[in-house]
């Protein structure tokens, strides 16, 4: 991912259509979109595809994107999860017994998941709260939780190893 001030200067020049940092941002974003598709469609071609669609999509309506209403992080999580729901819509048809039984299977341990999650969710401060959300639900790296909450990256480093320890240590 780039820097803060790395993506506004990117923004700004791509905004204007220059080719160079329509790639850059791109290729900065585009592994973080694929894999979010993922979580809503199975297939990793048909996944490749919407993430395509959503880069592209993103690259046409970048003139919306407002950084006082959120990250682009954010803003480019919404147009893939809805790309992916419409895709989903879409492509409906019928399943084989083992895609079902995978899809139950997936569905079951992401709902034990969020289950734990939410749970967890109620035993921490704001800070912690703020800090789990950053690195398990967006998927935040060090340095971008050390931006978002204005602390170094070693000591993000260290509040998530204490924090996973501390839920490690609840009886859930």
């Amino acid at each position: 991912m780039l820097s803060q001030t790395e993506l506004v200067d990117y923004l700004a020049c791509a905004r204007r259509g220059e080719p160079l940092c329509e790639r850059t941002l791109y290729e900065a974003y585009v592994p973080f979109v694929y894999n979010l598709v993922l979580k809503y469609i199975e297939d990793r071609d048909d996944a490749a595809d919407v993430a395509q669609e959503t880069m592209i999509q993103a690259f046409e309506k970048l003139s919306n994107y407002n950084p006082d209403k959120g990250a682009f992080k954010s803003w480019i999580a919404k147009i893939a999860i809805h790309r992916a729901l419409k895709w989903t819509k879409r492509k409906r048809q019928f399943v084989t017994v083992d895609q079902f039984e995978r899809l139950y299977e997936r569905m079951y341990q992401e709902e034990e998941a969020e289950s734990y999650a939410l749970k967890a969710r109620l035993h921490l401060d704001e800070s912690q709260r703020e800090l789990f959300n950053l690195y398990f639900e967006l998927g935040f790296s060090h340095k971008e939780i050390a931006d978002a909450m204005g602390i170094s990256i070693s000591n993000s480093r260290v509040k998530i190893f204490r924090l996973v320890t501390y839920l490690k240590s609840l009886k859930l």
